[in-house]
């Protein structure tokens, strides 16, 4: 009767064990290295990805591209911190469907010491057009990229007459 007692607990622990170690994730946040999220989403992104690339001009492929192309943008998601461990990622969050044809990415900030992200910006990309938005959360609102850039320019000259 013993050895089956030693069995079983064997079993627990090493079923225990594994679902410990996981596969680099922690509290079900990816703790790997910086990824573009558009890869390792998880299935259900995936299925909605497939299908909205049969419907529309830009996939999400190309959003991403349109997204990186944008200087500004790109100096967000490549900001390198002092703190090695903290870094900007975009990640999809929706994708286009027949209601609302957007592809919807969020920036967001990891800082991997103390388990922590913060959403840095969103951004929409119409995925019949390319044109890109930026979601104005207080306001509940899509702001143009061209007057995102001039409120930014504007914001940033008024910090250097300060």
């Amino acid at each position: 009767m013993k050895p089956y007692y030693l069995l079983i607990s064997i079993i627990v622990l090493i079923s225990l064990w594994s679902c410990m170690s996981g596969s680099g994730n922690r509290n079900g946040h990816n703790t790997g290295a910086n990824q573009n999220s558009a890869d390792n989403g998880d299935s259900i992104i995936k299925i909605e990805t497939a299908e909205s690339i049969k419907k529309f001009a830009i996939n999400d492929s190309m959003a991403i591209a349109l997204v990186q192309q944008v200087p500004e943008i790109k100096q967000i998601i490549d900001y390198k911190y002092a703190d090695t461990t903290i870094f900007n990622e975009l990640h999809i969050v929706t994708v286009p469907t027949d209601s609302d044809s957007n592809w919807q990415f969020q920036i967001v900030q990891f800082q991997k010491k103390i388990d922590h992200a913060a959403s840095l910006i969103w951004l929409l990309v119409n995925a019949r057009t390319g044109e890109i938005g930026i979601l104005d959360i207080p306001k509940d609102t899509v702001i143009s990229l061209d007057d995102w850039r001039r409120i930014r320019r504007m914001k940033d000259s008024n910090h250097k007459v300060n």
